[in-house]
């Protein structure tokens, strides 16, 4: 090397030191897309949690109809018309509604 070569390399500097400007932009682009991926990861816990709680509410639903049609196979089975004969239909009076008991 020359002793022009070797001044001109020490006025732009190492090759491998990155300039302050240049890694002060480094540091921003790397904390602003950990900001990103941060914001994009909380968004779609938020998707998923939503998307859970449907399910169980559907499940529940499922299964609050299968109860509901059990209690009516229920009431059919008990449901004969000499069970009806004996039942309130015949003193209206004796059945009270749960609503107006006290």
């Amino acid at each position: 090397m020359s002793a022009g070569s070797a001044s001109r390399a020490g006025a732009l500097g190492s090759p491998f030191r990155v300039p302050r400007v240049g890694a002060l932009r480094l540091l921003v682009l790397v904390l602003a897309s950990a900001g990103l991926a941060a914001s994009l990861l909380s968004l779609r816990q938020a998707r998923l949690q939503a998307a859970h709680e449907l399910t169980r509410s559907r499940l529940r639903l499922i299964d609050l109809d299968n109860r509901l049609l059990a209690v009516r196979g229920e009431i059919a089975a008990l449901s004969t018309p000499a069970v009806l004969a004996e039942g309130p239909l015949q003193d209206p009076g004796a059945w009270v509604p749960d609503r107006d008991r006290p």
